[in-house]
C-alpha cells in the first residue's frame, strides 16, 4: 500500500520555487507514494493544474503574525488532519511551511523533511535562527544548492549526513514542446533586433537595473540590441525610471507575466541573470535548456550551474561593466556563444532532466521512511 506524502507549501503563486513544488508532486511514485497537498493559502495560479492531478488541496491558514498564539491552533488543526489522512512523511517548501511542518509532524507521529532553497537573503537574525531550528530537528534537510549545503554545515551546524541534494528539474519534453508552439503575444521589438532576457520577478534582489545599465554603455555600438523583462514585482516603475533616464526607453521591454516563457526564450539571444543572491536558479536552467548561453552573477548556486568557461560567463553582483562585457563578448563572439549554448543543454539533459529529480525524492522518501 503506497505511503502517504504530504507536500506542504506556502502559497500556489508565481515564482520558480512554486513551478518546482507543482514539478514534484506531478512527477511522484504513486506506485509508492500517495500524495496529499496542503498550504497555508492556496490561492494562486497553480491551483488548477494541482487540481489537473486529481488534488485538491487542504488550506491550514496562519494568523497575520507567526508569534500570535492562534499559530498553535493551525498547527493542531494541520497535526488532527494528518492523523485522519495518515500522512506518514511531510515535506515542507519554504519559511513558515518549514516552522509549521515540524511540530505537526511530531505530534502527528510523521517523519518531515524541511526544504532549504536558498540562502536566506530573504530573512533577518531572528528569522535565520527560526529555520535553523527547524533544520536540527527535521529528519532530512533538503537543498537544492551545494552552496546552500555549505552554508548549513559551516554556518548553522546542520550535521552533514542529514543534509540531502536534491537539484531542481526541468521537463524537458514539456519546455520544448511549448519552445516549438507560438507566442502568446508578439515581443516588441523591431524584426532582426538583438534579444536578451531576463526572466526574474522584479524585485530588489534580482537586479534587474543593472541589466538595464549595461545595455545602456551597449547600445551605440549595437543598435539593435534589446532588453526584455518578463516578470512582475515592485521594482516595475524604477526599471522603468531607469531606463527613460539613461535614454533606452524603447530598447527595455516589461512585459510582465507570461505563460509562453520557453518561446519568448526561443526568439532570444542570451540569458541574463543578475541576482544578488540565489539558490539554483530556474530562470537560469531555462535558459541554458534553451540552448542559450548565459551571462550570470557568481552567486549562491548559479555557478554549479554556470561554470564561466565552457556554458556561459560569470560576472561579479552589482557590477553593470562586468555584465555589458560579457554581452558585448557573446555578440561579438555569436561561435562560442553557439558553443556555450550546446553544451549547456548538454548538461541539463545529463543532471537536470525531470526524471532524475523525480529519483532522487522517491530514494529520499524511500530512506525517511525506512
Amino acid at each position: 500500500m503506497p505511503s502517504t506524502v504530504l507536500h506542504l507549501v506556502n502559497i500556489l503563486g508565481v515564482g520558480g520555487a512554486e513551478g518546482q513544488f507543482v514539478e514534484r508532486v506531478r512527477m511522484t511514485d504513486r506506485g509508492s507514494f500517495r500524495p496529499l497537498v496542503a498550504a497555508l493559502d492556496t490561492r494562486g495560479r497553480h491551483l488548477p493544474e494541482l487540481r489537473a492531478l486529481g488534488l485538491e488541496p487542504a488550506e491550514f491558514r496562519l494568523p497575520r503574525s507567526f508569534a500570535h498564539p492562534m499559530t498553535f491552533g493551525t498547527v493542531a488543526r494541520l497535526a488532527i488532519w494528518m492523523r485522519a489522512q495518515q500522512v506518514r512523511l511531510v515535506h515542507a517548501q519554504d519559511f513558515y511551511t518549514n516552522l509549521v511542518a515540524v511540530p505537526a509532524a511530531r505530534l502527528a507521529g510523521a517523519k518531515v523533511i524541511v526544504s532549504r532553497l536558498d540562502l536566506a537573503h530573504w530573512h533577518g537574525p531572528r528569522r535565520r535562527l527560526a529555520l535553523a531550528w527547524a533544520s536540527r530537528l527535521a529528519d532530512k534537510v533538503q537543498v537544492n544548492a551545494e552552496a546552500i549545503a555549505r552554508q548549513l554545515r559551516v554556518e548553522e551546524g546542520i550535521d552533514p549526513s542529514r543534509i540531502v541534494l536534491v537539484r531542481n528539474g526541468i521537463d524537458l519534453g514539456r519546455f520544448d514542446a511549448r519552445a516549438a508552439a507560438p507566442l502568446d503575444m508578439a515581443l516588441p521589438v523591431p524584426p532582426g533586433s538583438l534579444v536578451a532576457a531576463v526572466i526574474a520577478n522584479l524585485h530588489p534582489i534580482k537586479g534587474q537595473e543593472d541589466v538595464v545599465q549595461a545595455v545602456a554603455r551597449l547600445a551605440p555600438r549595437f543598435p539593435s540590441l534589446h532588453l526584455v523583462l518578463v516578470g512582475e514585482g515592485e521594482r516595475r516603475g524604477p526599471i522603468v525610471r531607469c531606463a527613460a533616464a539613461l535614454g533606452i526607453s524603447d530598447h527595455v521591454h516589461l512585459l510582465g507575466h507570461r505563460a509562453d516563457v520557453p518561446a519568448i526564450l526561443g526568439r532570444c539571444r542570451m540569458l541574463i541573470s543578475s541576482s544578488y543572491a540565489e539558490g539554483l536558479s530556474n530562470s537560469v536552467i531555462e535558459g541554458m535548456a534553451s540552448r542559450l548561453p548565459v551571462v550570470a552573477t557568481a552567486v549562491g548556486g548559479t555557478p554549479e550551474l554556470v561554470d564561466g568557461r565552457t556554458r556561459g560567463l560569470l560576472v561579479p553582483p552589482r557590477s553593470p561593466a562586468r555584465l555589458a562585457d560579457a554581452i558585448e563578448r557573446l555578440l561579438e563572439e555569436p561561435d562560442e556563444a553557439r558553443a556555450f549554448g550546446t553544451r549547456a543543454r548538454a548538461f541539463v539533459e545529463e543532471h537536470l532532466e525531470i526524471g532524475h529529480m523525480a529519483q532522487r525524492f522517491n530514494r529520499l522518501y524511500e530512506a525517511v521512511l525506512g
